[in-house]
């Protein structure tokens, strides 16, 4: 595992991603892991949600653990970087929530927090300090909010909380 766990709400399943470790894009596959799985074999257990041949830089569960939110490289070289909605079971994109550069969000890679209910995320990025949207995740509708503080810096990482 390379990292990014997410649990459902109730803890019956585990999101993370995995990839190559020579891929100079990150880590490339996305999985599903039933938490009440016995030992043995990560793969023996765990449903590839999707791969990609560009990176994916983060991934978290819905609260159900029916969807996940991921956000990739949309190319391999200086594309944009784009927050989706998958489908676990099926592996498909079922909603493209944002993109980064142009013609898409102001904000270098993302980072996420979802609210407790799963109805609504905290977006934030790394150019744009004290400026941060709420988008509600059944209409797509996005809300942008001016902090008076920056969300936190956390070993490297930016980080909010709701």
């Amino acid at each position: 595992m390379d990292g990014d766990l997410s649990l459902t709400a109730d803890g019956s399943m585990l999101g993370f991603m995995a990839g190559f470790p020579d891929s100079p894009y990150g880590p490339r596959n996305v999985w599903v892991l039933p938490t009440n799985s016995p030992g043995g074999p990560l793969t023996s257990h765990a449903h590839k949600v999707l791969h990609l041949r560009t990176g994916v830089f983060r991934v978290f569960l819905s609260n159900t653990g029916s969807h996940m939110y991921v956000e990739t490289l949309l190319a391999p070289r200086g594309g944009a970087v784009v927050l989706s909605l998958y489908s676990t079971t099926r592996g498909k994109r079922i909603l493209l929530l944002g993109r980064t550069g142009p013609g898409g969000w102001h904000r270098s890679e993302l980072s996420v927090t979802p609210d407790a209910s799963g109805k609504h995320l905290l977006i934030f990025g790394y150019f744009a300090s004290h400026r941060m949207a709420e988008m509600n995740l059944a209409t797509g509708h996005l809300i942008s909010i001016t902090t008076t503080q920056p969300p936190v810096l956390d070993g490297g990482q930016t980080s909010a909380a709701w």
